[in-house]
């Protein structure tokens, strides 16, 4: 069996396990690893590699490895996403205007900000909001992106 079929999802697993690869990765908790990967020939897939205790409930999805295909077409361009990228439980300013996947809650359940709701800033700034996205919710808004992204490349 070749690499590309131990490692090929089709586009409901991948809306499943990318998600989890965002949370792990926006935390640190992972790195990417490209085995036997050269400049003349990219790697045939890609494994994510604890770089610290894994909580409970991740520790049997180990190892996680994708085809290198699927891992250029549909993870990469959501980890690219500055709502992605930018997002570890919180929104971190990065002088972008960002367009908000989810209602922004205060004190007492109030809205705050509301979904899709632009918010940003036009100069860079240190400070940092407090928590802010749910994970959950998140998590979910991204699985519905990863699994947009994989059928339109036909996985």
């Amino acid at each position: 069996m070749s690499v590309r079929k131990t490692y090929y999802r089709d586009s409901q697993e991948l809306s499943e396990i990318v998600p989890v690869v965002v949370y792990l990765l926006v935390n640190e908790l992972v790195v990417t690893v490209f085995p036997n990967s050269r400049p003349s020939r990219p790697s045939e897939w890609v494994e994510l590699s604890p770089t610290k205790v894994i909580p409970d409930g991740f520790r049997s999805l180990f190892p996680i490895r994708f085809d290198g295909e699927q891992w250029n077409n549909v993870v990469v361009p959501v980890l690219r996403d500055i709502q992605t990228y930018g997002w570890s439980g919180k929104i971190i300013p990065l002088a972008e205007f960002l367009s908000l996947l989810q209602d922004i809650y205060g004190p007492g359940g109030a809205t705050l900000y509301s979904k899709g709701e632009v918010w940003g800033l036009s100069s860079p700034t240190q400070k940092q909001p407090g928590e802010t996205y749910e994970k959950v919710p998140y998590l979910e808004e991204i699985s519905l992106k990863v699994e947009s992204l994989a059928i339109s490349f036909g996985y």
